[in-house]
């Protein structure tokens, strides 16, 4: 097909089709900027909603949780939570004072010599056990053999055994005081 148009009125043929092209691409991609806006708009008021009613569920289990018994029982678990978190912190030093006391008990010990106590304590962090046995001895020699047997132990250092224990010969009271160090 020929077309005998005049160029001027190509040119605004072609200048309409153009127009007519931007107005429907400019048009479908404002209504799709209109439909996203709405879905969005739509989405936030919906979150928006959920929130509402989560916040009104949270202050009802709030008001429902802050009863004098519900208060005790919380300041009963954070009690009892501290506790154990002591007693973590003391299991994960490693004393094991079953061991500390074998030591004492398995040292070979004179006839006349009974202990009427002992004490265990933990010292330090490096898991050294503070031990102090009062007891009665027979006889000085007893006694002196006792905390021999004591000393001759790899890990008990620091024996102390006060100077007024021996002033008597003989049905002795004494207090002797020592540590175990952990052995290495």
């Amino acid at each position: 097909m020929i077309n005998l148009l005049p160029q001027k009125e190509k040119q605004e043929l072609l200048f309409q089709k153009n127009r007519n092209l931007v107005i429907v691409l400019g048009s479908t991609a404002i209504i799709f900027l209109i439909c996203l806006a709405l879905v969005l708009l739509s989405i936030k008021f919906y979150i928006l909603q959920i929130i509402s009613n989560e916040k009104a569920i949270l202050k009802d289990a709030e008001e429902k949780y802050q009863t004098p018994n519900s208060l005790l029982f919380l300041d009963s678990l954070k009690k009892n939570n501290a506790d154990l978190s002591i007693m973590d912190s003391f299991y994960k030093k490693k004393a094991y004072l079953s061991d500390d006391l074998k030591t004492i008990l398995q040292t070979q010990r004179p006839d006349g010599i009974t202990f009427n106590s002992i004490s265990l304590g933990q010292t330090g962090s490096d898991n050294r056990v503070k031990i102090s046995i009062l007891g009665t001895s027979a006889t000085r020699d007893e006694l002196l053999s006792f905390k021999d047997n004591i000393t001759s132990q790899a890990s008990v250092k620091n024996i102390y055994l006060p100077p007024e224990n021996l002033v008597k010969p003989t049905n002795i009271s004494f207090n002797l005081n020592f540590e175990i160090h952990p052995v290495k």
